[in-house]
Order: C-alpha cells, then structure tokens, then sequence
C-alpha cells in the first residue's frame, strides 16, 4: 500500500501525484526575522488529509473542522496502489465525513470527481453491525502480515506531524493505555504477542478484585485472623444469651403467682425482640447495599470506546474477544450486580415499614399488658434480662455480617493471588520470548542502527527487554564512540530522537518491503532545526533505501531548510507551495 494521488472535486487544489520512492512537498518560502511563513498555506496540512483520507475520525481540532466554512463543499479522492496494476480510490467529503465510498481500478492517475457508479458507495465510518469503512478498507489492503490487526495501527508511525516526534514508540494517539499499542508493536518487531495481552487483561482483573475487596473493606487490610476472632466472639455472645435466658427462666414462678402465663409476657417481648433483629439486621444489609451503589465498580465501556474512537486503534479480532471477556467480567460484577443491589433495597426498604409498624403494635399491646407490674422491682429485672438478650442478639448478628463479609474479601484476595501467579508464568513466557529473539527484530534493529549511524555519524541501538512488572518495555539508547563501555539512554537532544523516529519506521517499512503491507511513511516538518551535514546524509539515504527496497517516503521541507550545497531532484519534488501557490488554493 502506497499512495499514488491525492486530488479534490475543487478546481482550486493542484491534484498531487506521488511518486514510487523519495517525495517532497517543497514549500518555497524564506525564514524572515526568525519567524516561518509557511503558516495556512496547506503544506503542514496535508499529513492531516491523508490521515482523513485513511478514515481517520474527525474531530473539532481537525483542520476541516476548524475551517469546515470554507471547505464547504469540498469533497477529497486518495488513489492508493494496492499492487501492481491494481489501485483503489478513496472519497470522503467534508461536508458528510462519515460517509465513505471506495472504487477499485487498474490504472493509476485516475479522476474520479464526476464518478456515479462506485463499488462501495456511502459506507459507514462506524458501524455497528455488519462491515463498516474501515473493514472494507481492511478487506482491499488484505495483508499479509499483523492480519489480527486494522491497517490503521501502523499509522501513527506511518504518519507524523511536526508534533509527533517526542517519543519513538509511544504516540500521543495512544493516551497512555500500554495495552493499546504495546502489543502491536512486539508484534510488528517479530514477537508472538499472545502472552502480553494476556498478561494486561490478567493485570486488569487484578484491579477489578482489588476495586471490590475496597469496598468491602474499606482502606483496611484483610487479616485471616479476624475470621477466627469473629466466630469466638459470636461463640461468647451465644453462651451469655444461654446464660441470661436460663436466669429469666427463674421469674416464671412470679408470673404463675400473678396469673400471667409466660407465654403472655414472653411472646410479645420474643416478637418485639425478633423484629429489633429483623431490623438491625435489615437496616445493616441497607447500609451495605447503599455504600455498595455509591462505590460500585464500573468498567467504562464509553471511557474506553471514545478512546480508541479518538486513537483510531481498534482491537484484533483476538484481542477483541479477549477484552471482551474481561468487559462480560466487569459487567457481571457492576451493573447486574448493581440491577440486583437496587432490588433488594427496595424490598428490604419495605421490609423495614412493615416491621415498623407491627413494633408499634407490639409495643402497645405490651403497654397494656404490663402496666400493673411496670413498677415492680421483679418485674424489671426480667425486663432487663429481656433487653440484654435482644442487645446479644444485635451483637450477634452484627458479628455474623461481619464474618459474611470477611468470607467474600477472603475469596477476592484468593482469586487475587491466583492471577498473580499467573502474571509471574507469563512474564517468564514474555522474557523467554525476548531473549530467544527472531529475525524480523534483527533486521528491523539493524537496519535502524545503519540508518542512524549513516545521517549523525554514531550509532544508536534499538532495544526489547522486560520491564519490572514482565511487560516488554522498548528503547533506543545510543553508543558513545569515545567510551565503547558507555551507553548514554539518549540521542544528542530533539534532533537526535527525530532521526530516530525516522529510523525507526523506514527499518519496518524496509524489512516488510516484500509483504503486503504499509509501504509508505509521510513525516512533516521532520528536518527543521537538524545540521546541514545530517540533512545531507539523511536525504541521501532515503534515496538509497526507497530504491533499494521500493518503499515510498514524503518529507515536506521548506526552502530555508535546505543545505546551500544541496538539491533534490526534480522528480522527487511532488508539490511546491508559496504564498502565490497555496495548497488548497487559498490560505487559511
């Protein structure tokens, strides 16, 4: 897949016919006063467009956004080359940008602003069910390698602003989610990436138990130990209700005496006391369910999905599914479980009404009973006996919740030492991996250490190995000529970690040259603030590696850029932009 043109249905815009190797958008403007006047005459925009051309979503940052008024109407074609003889035009308006269409052909240099008829017309973007754009687009590429993967993980590599050069591997599309991106790339440098996805969706079922047991137990720490404390205590409250219940049993003699049956006083004291249980017991359940409901884990489905919708990542169909057994998890866990929580707390909230009301029954139905002995001295130590048997009874089942509770973090914290053994067997999978090596790294890390060493004259390593938790971790670090021990973990600043970017993706690009797949990078404002001689040598050898390999590479540079001792070939300049000759036609 290269690109082989880029056109409008508006005569403003100069159609851009990319050659085969070494592109450049030449932008013939002067540094004057130390300010660049290439500003809103399009040339930085174009890696933009071809990223919108490649089904990128659309946001408000998006320059057709921002300018969408004077791009009204505009609709852009990509010609890509598929194979040889074999091309597919792309077309994607700006006034309806979720709305793509898709012709296949075998002739290059086609115009296809007026087309009626299209294979694929007015796809969706997204679409939940059935193929969307980028499946289709997916389908067309059919590569030959990744093939778990959408063809627009590359493309963060393949396409960078002037901005996009702060780190080699991790992009800004990634937002900072390991698992969107780590993956891919061990995959893309050779590595089988199984066990490093595995390994991120053990690690997040780790949090998720670790998310319940704080509910659970708040900011404490689970202690085995208190399970055993909790059943002697239950067993002590037990045995003093045994205790008081026989001393009670002593009054009856006093209740024959005044013709009142044990069953008469005790019963309504037994339904009064059981009832108190019933109700703390049930107001306890309320205050676990509550707590439950305002800390309920939840896994951010949208969170996740606007994400990728931003990153334009999308998952492999195994990936995919084993991220969707951990969402099936996390929805299993949170929101059936908080469906069930705010069932049983409107049951239980009625419960508590009825009990209510009958306590008041009982109560003066007790009043009634008893008023005649109420100020009896025998009579009120029964009373008392009464009581603490109901205040056993609230310890008690307090203490069981407790126990209850303790059981289920128990079991979290089992299931949680369970995945930690399996992280530890899979990050020993991962170092092995790693260490065992494999040819596509050898030669994408070699050709990286050429490519660098031939533009700043020293030479920079790329490197895979584990990182503290068993994931793999990527680097370059650079090789001082003047001390062979040292390695210095960095390049000579910004310049040095451009070159490298550079490096990094013309060595895939490279090493993937005879498979089907991404045969083109397109990197923006790439040389500004470099030397004269790196300029000249990296030129020099984009040349040799798009010749050597048949890739395709687009700079855009501008004409203060350029070393005096140096020109590009005429053939190598695609477009020129000026203040009289803007990209689009006009400036913005």
């Amino acid at each position: 897949m290269r690109i082989s043109k880029i056109y409008s249905n508006n005569e403003l815009m100069t159609p851009i016919r990319f050659n085969r190797g070494f592109n450049v958008i030449y932008g013939d403007i002067e540094n004057k006063n130390g300010e660049k006047n290439e500003h809103n005459l399009g040339k930085s925009s174009l890696v933009y467009l071809i990223d919108f051309l490649l089904l990128k979503k659309v946001t408000q940052e998006h320059f057709l956004s921002r300018h969408k008024e004077q791009f009204v109407g505009w609709t852009f074609y990509i010609e890509i080359e598929l194979g040889e003889n074999h091309f597919l035009t792309i077309k994607r308006s700006v006034n309806n940008p979720t709305r793509i269409s898709f012709k296949k052909h075998d002739t290059k240099d086609q115009d296809f602003s007026s087309l009626e008829l299209w294979d694929h017309e007015d796809t969706k973007l997204y679409a939940r069910n059935g193929m969307d754009s980028q499946d289709i687009l997916d389908k067309y590429l059919n590569f030959s390698i990744l093939k778990n993967y959408s063809y627009r993980h590359f493309l963060p590599y393949a396409l960078r602003d002037q901005y996009g050069y702060e780190d080699v591997f991790e992009m800004s599309q990634f937002q900072g989610l390991d698992i969107n991106w780590k993956p891919y790339l061990f995959a893309l440098l050779g590595y089988k990436e199984e066990d490093v996805i595995n390994k991120y969706l053990v690690y997040d079922q780790i949090n998720s138990y670790r998310k319940m047991l704080n509910i659970i137990l708040g900011n404490k720490k689970i202690n085995t130990r208190d399970s055993y404390n909790l059943k002697e205590a239950i067993n002590e409250k037990e045995n003093e209700k045994k205790s008081i219940i026989e001393q009670a049993d002593k009054f009856d003699f006093y209740l024959r005496e005044k013709k009142l049956s044990k069953e008469l006083v005790n019963d309504i004291e037994i339904k009064i006391s059981e009832l108190n249980s019933e109700r703390y017991r049930l107001d306890y359940e309320i205050n676990k369910i509550k707590e439950s409901l305002d800390n309920n884990v939840s896994f951010d489905i949208k969170e996740v999905e606007e994400i990728f919708a931003q990153t334009e990542i999308y998952f492999p169909d195994k990936l995919k599914k084993s991220y969707q057994d951990l969402i099936d998890f996390n929805i299993s866990i949170s929101n059936e479980r908080a469906s069930y929580l705010r069932e049983d707390l409107e049951v239980s909230l009625e419960y508590v009404k009825d009990i209510e009301s009958k306590l008041e029954k009982f109560n003066k139905e007790k009043e009634s009973m008893l008023s005649f002995l109420r100020n009896t001295d025998t009579f009120s130590k029964y009373k008392s006996f009464q009581g603490e048997i109901i205040k056993l009874d609230e310890e008690i089942n307090k203490y069981k919740a407790k126990l209850d509770s303790l059981g289920t973090a128990e079991n979290y914290e089992k299931k949680i030492e369970l995945l930690k053994i399996d992280s530890k067997e899979l990050a020993l999978k991962i170092k092995k991996v790693i260490d065992e090596g494999n040819d596509v790294f050898d030669s994408i890390k070699n050709l990286f250490k050429d490519i660098f060493k031939k533009t700043m004259g020293y030479t920079a390593l790329l490197v895979v190995k584990p990182n503290k938790e068993g994931n793999p971790h990527f680097e370059t670090t650079t090789l001082d000529n003047k001390d062979i021990d040292k390695l210095t973990g960095q390049g000579e600043g910004y310049t040095a970690t451009k070159i490298q970017c550079a490096s990094f993706v013309l060595a895939i690009l490279a090493t993937y040259a005879k498979e089907r797949f991404i045969k083109f990078a397109y990197h923006d404002g790439l040389v500004e603030s470099w030397g004269n001689d790196p300029k000249i040598n990296f030129f020099e050898e984009i040349a040799n590696l798009c010749n050597r390999y048949d890739i395709q590479y687009i700079i855009s540079v501008i004409k203060s850029d350029i070393p005096d001792k140096f020109k590009f070939r005429d053939d190598e300049i695609i477009a020129r932009v000026s203040q009289e000759k803007p990209l689009f036609g006009f400036k913005f």
